[in-house]
């Protein structure tokens, strides 16, 4: 798949036709127009690249200091030192890659603005997977062993770094340690998450899903939606063969919350409260029946074409089937949709709540 496409097809969408700049709402975001730019020049078509490098032009005069706003009205105050890194890395893509498409004023502004971000970054306090994908960026070769991720964006990072590096046998090396990371079957994230993130009911998509699916070859329907970032996305020398993982997968928190992942999941924040897709092919029953109202002695059954679960409760309570939304869905903000059935529970002395399946499944922390 050419990642660049959904790239330029999330780019197109949000641009507004009188500034030229993608638009989040009424605002002008820095980095995913750079992202923008960089997709422009990725298609190689001349009038594309003319765009791109014209509003490259605009955008490098509003560097402060060695970072850029999050937003253009913002300018001059660059408040949020995450935003450099992430331009910088784009920018050098843009640098390495395109430099001799600029005219010579263009091309020494950028090589300037790079120099004043690599200055500004070496003040910042970087997490380890960020740190070594700057190190990388300024020519440094730190060992693969050495290299750790905690989080998706951590992940992405370290792909940045070793696709930077252009070297097979680290992108090997990489996606090994990556692999007991990734669902290959699901095509989606199975390791430590402070919290999930979902898009209309589905995992949100991150550049750590589009890294995996490009080793792997192979792109889930979930996973061919625009997205800006693509463009950062370059194919890897070889098609990498992931471990198999067939079976449902529980991301769990000492026995609070939980999420379990197949072709669909399920996702309890640990307090009072489950969430399973809405979906056709899911069907919610209570003590075998239809019903919106549960209590002690209930069942609740939650069929799928590929997995069925049970749930029981234990304490004194009443619960409720309702349509909802996760706490981190990210189109929550459209009160009109819920793309959840919410299953509630209100208890005052608590409860205790039970879960089984009859198909083996695989387990790890929620967080560390």
């Amino acid at each position: 798949m050419k990642l660049n496409v959904l790239a330029l097809e999330a780019a197109r969408k949000a641009q507004s036709s009188q500034t030229g700049f993608i638009h989040i709402g009424d605002r002008i975001p820095i980095y995913e127009n750079i992202c923008f730019i960089l997709t422009l020049l990725r298609t190689h078509i001349g009038d594309d690249m003319k765009e791109g490098l014209q509003l490259l032009e605009h955008l490098l005069h509003f560097e402060v200091e060695g970072n850029f706003p999050i937003y253009l009205h913002e300018y001059p105050k660059a408040q949020h030192h995450d935003q450099a890194l992430r331009i910088f890395y784009a920018l050098s893509l843009i640098y390495r890659d395109y430099s001799t498409v600029c005219e010579k004023g263009l091309r020494r502004r950028l090589q300037i603005t790079l120099q004043t971000l690599s200055a500004f970054i070496d003040t910042l306090p970087l997490k380890v997977a960020a740190k070594i994908k700057y190190a990388v960026l300024k020519g440094e070769n730190p060992p693969i062993e050495t290299w750790d991720a905690t989080s998706p964006a951590d992940w992405a990072d370290l792909f940045q770094a070793v696709q930077w590096m252009q070297d097979g046998q680290a992108e090997q090396k990489l996606l090994e340690k990556a692999d007991s990371f990734w669902h290959a079957t699901y095509q989606t994230y199975v390791g430590p998450l402070e919290f999930f993130k979902n898009d209309c009911g589905q995992p949100a998509l991150t550049l750590f899903d589009l890294y995996m699916a490009q080793a792997q070859g192979h792109f889930s329907s979930r996973l061919q939606q625009p997205f800006i970032e693509a463009c950062l996305v370059y194919p890897f020398e070889s098609v990498f063969e992931f471990s198999g993982k067939n079976t449902p997968f529980m991301i769990q928190d000492e026995g609070k919350a939980f999420q379990l992942i197949w072709e669909h999941s399920i996702y309890y924040d640990g307090e009072s409260d489950f969430y399973i897709n809405h979906h056709e092919d899911v069907d919610i029953l209570i003590s075998g029946k239809k019903a919106t109202v549960f209590r002690p002695d209930d069942v609740i059954t939650l069929k799928t074409p590929q997995l069925e679960v049970s749930l029981t409760f234990e304490g004194q309570f009443v619960g409720s089937l309702l349509r909802g939304n996760r706490p981190y869905e990210l189109k929550r903000r459209d009160r009109m949709c819920a793309y959840d059935w919410r299953l509630s529970v209100r208890s005052q002395a608590g409860f205790k709540v039970g879960l089984s399946t009859a198909t083996p499944m695989a387990c790890m922390p929620l967080s560390t």
